[in-house]
């Protein structure tokens, strides 16, 4: 299905999941046009606004970045090197909810919500984006930075569920990705948006390419930004 006007598509939001969105040629997927921004189902304008007024406590952490930058990477080293992730003990498998998501098999907003302070959390969140709660409190974040090119690739493979009703084309596809016709906006504005911040705002940047060439290195400055020590044993398992 392409948007080039030999097909009439019909938009009809995905209620089975209590979400608001739905097929948007322009995007070749479903997905919930919202205050400025695409959100990917299931989303609700409510999710948006709770988000917004989400309370973060400043013992929190968030690992965040654009979709297929290594955020899941990151998460799961972070959570098996501590032991007091209020999130991560109330979900199976020391499991990271992601901030702006809600669904009924995966765990987001909810656990984040009830979780207790310190959590760790992931979003893929631009930085205006951030609950209100973040500018006084000022939760630390990691930002995963990938190169466009292979975002691009992973990303395509990753939209391809049956629900989202994603158009595969590939010249489509890459179109859509370059003029930012994509959940959370455009890759560069996203990117640019939190490399204005830096630690002193509570934000450490790394990049996916140089956390595979030096895992270990990168995460002894992880682990120094948090200022949470991690012995040393642990450390080399984890790693």
């Amino acid at each position: 299905m392409h948007a080039t006007g030999r097909i009439t598509v019909t938009l009809q939001a995905d209620a089975s999941l209590g979400s608001e969105c739905a097929f948007d040629p322009a995007f070749g997927m479903k997905v919930l046009q919202y205050d400025g921004l695409a959100w990917g189902p299931p989303t609700t304008r409510q999710l948006v606004e709770d988000v917004k007024r989400f309370p973060l406590h400043a013992s929190d952490v968030l690992v965040a970045a654009f979709p297929k930058s290594g955020t899941n990477w990151m998460q799961i080293m972070l959570a098996n090197l501590y032991d007091d992730w209020g999130t991560c003990a109330i979900t199976p498998h020391r499991r990271v909810p992601q901030l702006e998501y809600a669904s009924p098999d995966m765990e987001g907003y909810e656990v984040s919500l009830q979780a207790q302070p310190p959590r760790l959390m992931k979003t893929h969140l631009p930085a205006d984006r951030m609950p209100a709660s973040w500018k006084s409190h000022r939760s630390k974040v990691i930002y995963m930075t990938r190169n466009p090119k292979d975002v691009c690739v992973s990303f395509r493979h990753q939209l391809q569920i049956p629900f989202l009703q994603f158009d595969d084309d590939w010249d489509f596809w890459v179109q859509r990705f370059i003029d930012g016709k994509t959940i959370y906006g455009p890759w560069l504005d996203h990117v640019l948006g939190w490399r204005r911040l830096g630690e002193n705002d509570g934000v450490l940047h790394v990049t996916y390419e140089e956390t595979r060439r030096n895992q270990v290195g990168i995460m002894r400055k992880v682990v120094d930004f948090l200022g949470k020590p991690v012995d040393p044993r642990r450390f080399d398992e984890v790693m």
